[in-house]
Formats: structure tokens, C-alpha cells, sequence
């Protein structure tokens, strides 16, 4: 840099430009909301000149704002040893971190974390030999109490005594962890896939609150890791809904039912649809435990798509919808009004061929649930032709 932007400001965090995970601590909020939304404004404004495109929405919170995170241990090329996260562009290199400023995670955890590895001469992954003993720590925290889980993913090949385990408990609970697992995995995914999960101590699940509404999480359920810029966008969706209540809602790509059960009105004939079994457990104890009557099914989301219905709301994973539902809405436009909410603006641009021959785009708003980093959450509200 020879000569900073005024808009430049010192990044708080020592990792920054090293650390995979943040990209736009350079420069205030406000300004990189305003560059990360402003390609996806500009494309939804040139395809939908009608369309009320509304300003962005900033998060309640610019840093400690994540939830949940997921931090890798490493065994790296040049025999050193890290847990934290992945080098920018790099799968086999890592980043010691001693705090992360996007999560409230004790640095008191990782230090006792880091002693008991070294300890014990427990080797972290190697991602081009795939091979150690330690994988991933999950953590994962309530954003309204003092509750918080921790989660040890191990190698299932390693055998570990159990003095190993026994003085890991003993560390977590130091560090005022409510909840533990340890999770043996066999699979050299780059991902946490369980093959075993053990609770180890304390509470099993975390209490969290959207608006009015009660939820259970396990340690690794899907939740936005935003809680309160997520209510936001619910809190909007609320608002643009024009079904009357008793009307038909359909959820597609459901989870654990956040969105379906936060649109709820009295009469409402709520079905919501997911691929992950264990999601579709919790969004029946949590339709349960707010008093909602609600369907929720293990199936496709092409299996309800020939039925009529009053709301469709969409809220696919990073992937985007399947070409197959795609064609289907382009042929049957089941719903009067639709919801998309889409967490890759990227991939919705190569969607909105298909969508808007039967939909027409009333209006969009963009809203910050990831700060410090360049994505962005689009909410789009259709109607149907």
C-alpha cells in the first residue's frame, strides 16, 4: 500500500491477511456492507427495474457475533502444530490463533487445549498424508445466556487411554464449558462427518431464542451463527408476508424449522420439507415446544412441489436449488408468493433465468450476517405472474 484509502482502518486482529476466515476488517461496516451487496444490487436492479431493491441491513453486532465455529487442528509439512483455522488459500497450512474476534471462544480454552495436546504428543491432521489424532474442535454458544458446548472430533482409527479423555474433561470444565462430546471420525472428509459421538459431561443441548420462539441445538445442528442480524431478517419477512393467516406454507430446505415456524400465524397449514433426518427431528420438538402445529418430512423438495400452495419459502444451501426444482417451479409456480432467501448471491444469479418467467421480483434487501468477511445474505420477495 503506498498511500492508505481514507477509508482504511487498522484491522484488530494480528491474524488479519494471513487468516482464511476474515477479509474486510480493513475498512468500518458500513462501508464493505456497501461493496460486498453492491454487484448483487446492481444485477437485481438491470433484471428487475420494477423491483423496490431496499438498503442493506447491518448487523446488531460487528464482532462476537458468530455462535458456532469450528476450528481445525493441523500437523503441518514443517513439523509445526496449530489449531485455529486454514490459511487464506492454503487446506494444508494453518493459523495458531490466540483469539478469533468473530467469536466469543475463551483464548483460556485453546491455551488448555493446545497444553493437552502437547502433553500427550497428540498429533494433529495432516491433510496430505490424511492422517492424526486430533481433527476439529466445535464450539458452539448461546447468544442471549451463559451456556456454551464444545466438541472434540478425533481420528476413529487412534486409540486413546482414558486418562487422555479424563484430562480433557478436567480442562473444558476449567474453562466453564457447560457441555462436551467426543466424536470419532474414520472419514479423511474435509468436513466433520461422525461415525461415533460420546457425550462426556454436562449439558447435551444449547438453548437458543429467536423473537418469541424457543429452540434446542445440538452441537453440530444448522443454525444461523448470527442470531440477532438473523432475527432481522425474519423480523422482514414477517412484515413483506401478505398470505393471510391460514393460509398454506410451504418450507423447503426447512432445517430445524426456524423460518417456517417464525412466519406461523394461527391456522396456517405449515408443512416444511429437509434431507437431513436429525433436522427433521429437531424441527418437530421445536414446532412441539412453541406450541405450533406443523409438519415437518424427510423428503425431497421435489416430492411437494405438484401441490398447490398459498407461501413457498426457499432457503437452499450455499449450492442453490437442484436444476430439477428449478424446472419445476418454471413449470408448476405452485405458490401466489414466494420467499428466497439465498446465501450465495452468486449462485441466485444463475437461477433467476428460470425464476422470473413465473415470478416477478416485488422486492430485495441484503442483510450482514457475516461482518468482516465478504458474503452476504439476500432475501427476495416474489410474486407469482
Amino acid at each position: 500500500v503506498l498511500e492508505p484509502s481514507e477509508l482504511r482502518r487498522e484491522a484488530p486482529c494480528r491474524h488479519f491477511g494471513v487468516c482464511g476466515g476474515c477479509t474486510m476488517q480493513q475498512m468500518a461496516e458500513a462501508t464493505a456492507l456497501e461493496l460486498k451487496v453492491r454487484p448483487h444490487y446492481e444485477m437485481l436492479r438491470t433484471r428487475f427495474p420494477e423491483a423496490v431493491i431496499k438498503p442493506p441491513v447491518s448487523s446488531p453486532t460487528a464482532f462476537s457475533y458468530r455462535t458456532k465455529v469450528e476450528l481445525t487442528f493441523l500437523n503441518q509439512r514443517n513439523g509445526e502444530s496449530s489449531l485455529g483455522f486454514h490459511r487464506r488459500g492454503r487446506f494444508d497450512r494453518g493459523v495458531d490463533v490466540g483469539r478469533c474476534w468473530l467469536t466469543p471462544l475463551p483464548p483460556s480454552l485453546l491455551d488448555n487445549l493446545r497444553e493437552w495436546r502437547d502433553k500427550y504428543d497428540l498429533r494433529g491432521w495432516d491433510p496430505r498424508a490424511n492422517d492424526g489424532d486430533l481433527r476439529y474442535l466445535v464450539y458452539r454458544h448461546a447468544s442471549r445466556i451463559e451456556q456454551n458446548l464444545a466438541a472434540l472430533v478425533v481420528n476413529g482409527e487412534t486409540a486413546f487411554d482414558q486418562e487422555v479423555v479424563d484430562e480433557l474433561v478436567s480442562r473444558l470444565k476449567q474453562c466453564g464449558v457447560s457441555g462436551a462430546y467426543w466424536v470419532a471420525q474414520s472419514s479423511v472428509a474435509g468436513a466433520v462427518v461422525p461415525d461415533e459421538v460420546r457425550h462426556l459431561y454436562g449439558d447435551r443441548v444449547l438453548q437458543e431464542q429467536l423473537g418469541k420462539l424457543q429452540f434446542e441445538l445440538g452441537w453440530n445442528s444448522f443454525f444461523q451463527v448470527n442470531p440477532p442480524a438473523y432475527e432481522r431478517l425474519l423480523e422482514t419477512m414477517r412484515a413483506w408476508r401478505e398470505t393471510p393467516a391460514g393460509g398454506r406454507v410451504l418450507d423447503l430446505f426447512c432445517g430445524v424449522g426456524s423460518i417456517g415456524l417464525s412466519l406461523y400465524q394461527p391456522g396456517d397449514e405449515l408443512l416444511g420439507v429437509e434431507l437431513v433426518e436429525q433436522a427433521v427431528i429437531d424441527a418437530r420438538e421445536n414446532a412441539r415446544r412453541n406450541e405450533i402445529e406443523a409438519r415437518f418430512e424427510h423428503r425431497t423438495a421435489e416430492s411437494v412441489l405438484k401441490f398447490e400452495t398459498d407461501l413457498l419459502i426457499l432457503d437452499p444451501p450455499r449450492s442453490g436449488c437442484h436444476p430439477s426444482l428449478l424446472a419445476m417451479l418454471e413449470k408448476n409456480a405452485p405458490a401466489e408468493e414466494m420467499f428466497y432467501v439465498s446465501c450465495n448471491p452468486h449462485r441466485l444469479a444463475e437461477e433467476l433465468d428460470q425464476l422470473q418467467i413465473r415470478y416477478r421480483l416485488v422486492r430485495a434487501q441484503a442483510f450482514d450476517f457475516f461482518p468482516q468477511t465478504h458474503h452476504a445474505e439476500l432475501l427476495l420477495h416474489f410474486k407469482r405472474r
